[in-house]
């Protein structure tokens, strides 16, 4: 994204060599979505989202912001109408109102954005998400009709179009980097990342992950520690997940 900015910007220079410009995608105070939506690209969904019609909410988006008068786009209609779909498949609730998402509850943020110990009240309803969470897109009637494309240089990489738990619980520092530098992944962190397998293994219930959770016990990260006590106790025989090899 910030390769595609960098070119705009060039072209529109080269058009008007005394323009000033900031440019930014997803990492300066800036309403990216609240601002789409005043531009006439599409509506703040009820998911909290930005949804067009034609590419539903799977969109990214970044801004430019010139130091020149443009001529408005007029607002784009919210066409959620009486849909509620988004708001009770969120796993922890976290859409308290149409339009409002408390990220102290949004999985996405806590595996994502979220430095240290996840709350116990969240980690318990994370699921198998080790990295964001998509089920208030998913559900969304203006996400099954839309055409899936996506422009090439911001495809999944080689073997990069999943994550193997077990390879997770594994990660080394030094492999982090050579796999995720460069991605959306390393917004977690490499120690968020342990800490979100680590609570994923505790929810898949499989006991033959005890020892490699267990490994995190003494974890140099808060995060992985307490997250490794938490599935422990539920990958112990008689624990709250585990289930005994078949």
């Amino acid at each position: 994204m910030r390769r595609k900015l960098k070119d705009l910007l060039a072209r529109l220079r080269e058009r008007d060599p005394a323009l000033r410009a900031f440019a930014s995608a997803d990492v300066a105070p800036v309403m990216e979505k609240a601002w789409a939506a005043r531009a006439g690209l599409g509506w703040v969904g009820k998911n909290g989202c930005l949804i067009t019609t034609d590419l539903g909410s799977w969109v990214l988006l970044a801004t430019v912001i010139l130091d020149r008068e443009l001529e408005p786009d007029a607002p784009h209609p919210d066409r959620c109408g009486s849909c509620e779909a988004c708001r009770p498949a969120c796993p922890t609730g976290a859409i308290v109102e149409p339009g409002l998402v408390d990220a102290r509850r949004c999985i996405s943020f806590q595996t994502i954005e979220r430095r240290g110990v996840i709350p116990e009240e969240v980690a318990g309803r994370l699921g198998p998400w080790a990295f964001g969470c998509d089920d208030c897109q998913t559900v969304c009637p203006w996400n099954r009709g839309a055409e899936a494309r996506c422009d090439p240089g911001l495809r999944a990489r080689d073997g990069q179009r999943g994550l193997d738990l077990d390879a997770l619980l594994a990660l080394t520092f030094e492999e982090y980097q050579r796999r995720f530098y460069g991605t959306a992944l390393a917004r977690a962190r490499y120690e968020g990342l342990l800490r979100n397998a680590v609570l994923a293994a505790g929810h898949a219930g499989d006991a033959r992950r005890l020892p490699a959770v267990e490994a995190h016990l003494a974890s140099a990260f808060e995060g992985v520690r307490e997250a490794a006590r938490w599935s422990a106790v539920r990958l112990k025989p008689g624990g709250a997940g585990a289930k005994s090899e078949a």
